[in-house]
């Protein structure tokens, strides 16, 4: 037969446990909301969107690149492929491209389904067109040394293109593509929109309009893009590029960005230049450093070609130096 005692225990352990229960319930009311306000304030590391993705930026969560002292007005780094952003500098002050353009026409001439082997015919408008529109007397431009009549393949134009960042093949690209130049140009302010590029204006095909404008984030967002595309991120990484006109006629046009060209500390693995008046000099580079890891960077309106590539040296030993 249990005791009073034996009885008492059960009982005792029962209040026991139920007493921890309330404390337990009131002290989290008095501290969940601090934990709230703690897990709300943990910052997600600011990234690119996906297409389609919107994603609002707090550049205050963004490392800043200010203590680089670069020579570019605005600069960006993004780790790859997460899309993390590693530093910024004025990333979302919206700027003239220059021939970064030729990137969103690349994208929009490819998305037309054009077979690489098409052979396109120059015409003048290709050279006396968009082209002349932008140019005062004595001005240089990028151009395929082709005449009107001579054959060249879908493909070399995206290489002429992107490498040599010649004019003429980016008008020959938009004009075989099937549409027509406002719905090319509609076509490359449609895909901005879909790949979040907030700021992005584009007008014409080339770059030679300093109306074409976006920031550094949305060249990030655009390059990101472009070089998940293996034809556009193997031809972007070529040092140089040889093609055969339909006639027979070689060229070898060489990247206009020369870190491609040469040996460098870390690996230059695609690139796009861009330089106008207007703009200073521009660039969209990936590289992989000497730690093995891969990183966008994008730089916008550098005074002088030798500082901006003095600013990439400076933010890849920057990266380089990160955790």
């Amino acid at each position: 037969m249990p005791t009073w005692s034996n009885s008492f225990k059960p009982l005792m352990l029962n209040l026991k446990v139920s007493f921890g229960l309330v404390a337990w319930v009131v002290t989290a009311a008095f501290c969940w909301p601090g934990v709230l306000a703690w897990s709300s304030s943990v910052a997600v590391p600011p990234r690119l969107p996906q297409p389609h993705e919107s994603v609002t930026i707090d550049w205050s969560q963004v490392p800043s690149l200010d203590e680089l002292e670069l020579a570019s007005f605005a600069a960006i780094a993004v780790e790859l492929p997460s899309g993390r952003i590693e530093g910024a500098l004025e990333a979302d002050v919206e700027l003239p491209l220059a021939s970064l353009t030729k990137l969103m026409t690349a994208v929009v001439a490819l998305e037309q389904k054009v077979p690489s082997s098409t052979a396109v015919t120059f015409v003048p408008e290709d050279s006396n067109g968009i082209i002349a529109k932008f140019l005062n007397l004595g001005d240089s431009v990028s151009r395929l040394k082709v005449g009107a009549g001579e054959a060249v393949r879908f493909q070399d134009l995206l290489g002429a293109s992107l490498i040599a960042s010649a004019n003429n093949a980016a008008t020959a690209l938009a004009r075989t593509s099937g549409l027509d130049r406002a719905q090319f140009v509609a076509r490359m302010n449609e895909r901005a929109a879909i790949l979040g590029m907030p700021t992005a204006i584009f007008t014409e095909v080339t770059g030679l309009d300093a109306e074409n404008t976006a920031s550094a984030y949305d060249v990030a967002v655009l390059a990101r893009y472009a070089w998940r595309n293996a034809t556009l991120r193997t031809l972007s990484g070529s040092p140089s590029y040889k093609f055969t006109t339909a006639g027979g006629v070689q060229h070898t046009l060489k990247h206009t960005n020369a870190l491609a060209r040469a040996s460098q500390p870390f690996a230059v693995l695609a690139s796009k230049t861009g330089f106008l008046d207007e703009a200073g000099y521009n660039i969209a580079l990936a590289v992989r450093d000497r730690k093995q890891r891969q990183h966008l960077i994008v730089l916008l309106n550098a005074p002088t070609l030798a500082e901006r590539t003095a600013d990439i040296r400076t933010m890849v030993r920057w990266l380089e130096s990160q955790p």
